[in-house]
């Protein structure tokens, strides 16, 4: 197939063919009974072949064999509030961090406007920047300890 012959596929249906192949693979079946399937319960000998309402219900006829799909990503809303938590807790551990080793809060503003760009690190919400941030301030504490 060329790619001007190349016919667009949906996220859905590529989703649809993906969960195709995962539960033959999953379940164990062989291509000889794969086909088998294909040719009995729709008239095809390949996937490709189907119609998206098709692989909807060879998705279905797997599920009925035992086949049960793995739990995908969460919605966007649970990845922005599980990377809410993390920020929250990445600040906390920055200021554990500078707490526990009496970090001056003028020395803490210098070094989280260097790392992070901004004068405190409760303004900051870039992850990677807390978590350098936090190692520095460990670093810096096991510098210090190390010279008492």
């Amino acid at each position: 197939m060329t790619s001007r012959t190349k016919k667009k596929v949906s996220s859905q249906r590529r989703g649809l063919l993906a969960k195709v192949h995962i539960a033959k693979k999953e379940l164990g079946i062989i291509d000889d009974d794969y086909r088998g399937i294909l040719g009995r319960e729709f008239g095809v000998t390949s996937s490709a072949a189907l119609a998206d309402r098709e692989l909807e219900s060879l998705v279905d006829y797997f599920k009925s064999k035992g086949w049960r799909p793995q739990k995908s990503d969460p919605p966007e809303a649970d990845k922005g509030q599980r990377q809410e938590a993390q920020v929250a807790a990445l600040r906390g551990r920055v200021r554990q961090e500078a707490e526990d080793m009496g970090m001056e809060a003028r020395r803490l503003r210098a070094l989280t406007r260097k790392i992070c760009g901004m004068d405190f690190a409760d303004w900051c919400t870039d992850v990677n920047a807390l978590k350098r941030l936090a190692a520095a301030i460990r670093n810096i504490g096991d510098r210090e300890a190390h010279y008492d």
